[in-house]
């Protein structure tokens, strides 16, 4: 029989000695070929963004043609009166979705830790904190700015302001919890004190630097028409811009928009007379040509309108609402609203003959309303609202500021409930002006009536 010895010690350590090399060696090759493959994966990752923003740029330029004059000269390519739509309309065909290519970012009101706080705090799509409270955006591309008011208790109202810088941009709509509104343009919008969110869809075309800003307090903050004319500023170092004494603080946030293409936008399609009894008219009751407290007379400001010795005028008031007869038709009507401030009585049909009236150059506030569950529904009436002057739109979440509206939708109102806007604005030429709901064929199945102004 043979016998099996064992090893030397000396020869055994050599032999263990090798292995454990040679086993070695496999880890680090596998540790070098993941670090190759590591590496492989980023440059083919980098490839494929510098490929992606090379076709977004592309698509950039596609819709700067599309919606623009294309004019050489000695200086570069100039894209000229841009429309204020079709770049909109470009960022929502199948192609090129909007949400695919937008850029997003939230202002929310208040700090991390006190909604209450006189403060803004500025979030990326993924939720992370900017370090300081800049906005870079890319020309021509798409982008969600939402304004938040948390549902925090202690919270307060406040505004996000940029009168020039949304008038360098193309809109596609602002909307809150309850409704959507559609304006060529915005100059400030205003998070109530009812927790939501107001999101605003555009499409920054003119390259710069803008200031945006919670307008509460601040000298020249307000006056919309001076500062897009660029002949007034406002002082960043007074009211919620600058609460801390500190300039450009706490709720301020600069606007970067980054591109390389000169671009300028076609004026506004507004035929409004902003001339009234020797006072110009404005957006705000506060600010009203260069008497401010001349819109306080106009809207009902008791106090403000002694102030001044002026003449306090009455509001009128009237109230339209959205009908889904769920039988295939639907209709508007004007109603009134009851004594408990709530619901609403004596339905009227509006449509034929049937028509909403309205007085020339006095103030109104119309009360769009709807309970339908099963379908959002718009009040448009574009001639009537591009003669007018606004004030504002208000719902239950959000005040909206703008040279004039073209449309305001209501969402699905919540079962057993309803949901409401309000429009305020001064007609400013009589005639007979069309309001329809643009939502699907709501038209062709009754939505659709004449107001009057005279």
């Amino acid at each position: 029989m043979m016998e099996f010895r064992k090893p030397a010690g000396k020869f055994f350590g050599i032999m263990a000695l090798g292995l454990g090399l040679a086993l070695g060696c496999g880890d680090d090759d596998k540790k070098d070929e993941k670090k190759a493959k590591t590496v492989a994966e980023k440059e083919e990752e980098k490839k494929e963004e510098e490929k992606k923003e090379a076709a977004t740029l592309g698509l950039v330029e596609q819709m700067l043609a599309d919606a623009c004059a294309k004019k050489e000269t000695e200086n570069g390519v100039q894209y000229l009166g841009c429309s204020r739509s079709a770049p909109s309309s470009f960022w929502q065909r199948d192609e090129s979705p909007w949400n695919d290519n937008a850029q997003e970012f939230s202002i929310i009101h208040g700090t991390v830790d006190d909604a209450s706080a006189t403060d803004w705090y500025i979030t990326d799509k993924d939720g992370n904190v900017l370090p300081e409270k800049v906005i870079t955006l890319k020309q021509g591309l798409p982008v969600i700015l939402k304004v938040v008011q948390r549902d925090d208790a202690g919270a307060r109202k406040h505004y996000l302001t940029a009168a020039p810088f949304f008038d360098s941009a193309v809109f596609r709509k602002v909307q809150s919890n309850d409704g959507e509104y559609k304006s060529s343009t915005f100059n400030a919008v205003e998070n109530l004190t009812t927790a939501g969110s107001i999101d605003m869809y555009f499409i920054p075309m003119i390259t710069g630097e803008f200031d945006g800003y919670c307008q509460i307090g601040v000298t020249n903050g307000s006056n919309f028409v001076g500062l897009k004319a660029g002949t007034v500023q406002p002082d960043f170092e007074t009211g919620h811009a600058g609460a801390t004494g500190a300039p450009k603080s706490e709720m301020y946030v600069k606007f970067i928009v980054e591109g390389e293409h000169n671009v300028s936008l076609e004026a506004h399609d507004s035929t409004r007379n902003t001339a009234y009894n020797g006072h110009a008219w404005g957006n705000d009751k506060d600010q009203v040509g260069q008497d401010g407290n001349y819109g306080a007379c106009l809207w009902g400001d008791t106090d403000r309108c002694a102030a001044v010795g002026g003449t306090l005028e009455t509001v009128v008031t009237k109230y339209v609402r959205a009908v889904n007869n769920n039988d295939g038709t639907m209709k508007f009507e004007e109603v009134d609203l009851n004594a408990d401030g709530v619901t609403y009585e004596n339905p009227r049909d509006l449509g034929g003959d049937s028509k909403l009236t309205l007085t020339l150059d006095k103030a109104h506030k119309l009360r769009f309303i709807s309970e339908d569950t099963n379908a959002k529904h718009y009040l448009t009436a574009p001639e009537l609202y591009k003669t007018s002057v606004f004030r504002k739109a208000m719902d239950t979440v959000a005040e909206l500021k703008a040279d004039y509206f073209k449309a305001v939708e209501l969402l699905k109102a919540p079962a057993d409930g309803s949901k409401h806007t309000e429009l305020f604005f001064v007609p400013r030429q009589a005639g007979d002006f069309e309001a329809t709901c643009t939502e699907d064929d709501h038209e062709s199945q009754g939505m659709k009536f004449t107001i009057t102004v005279e």
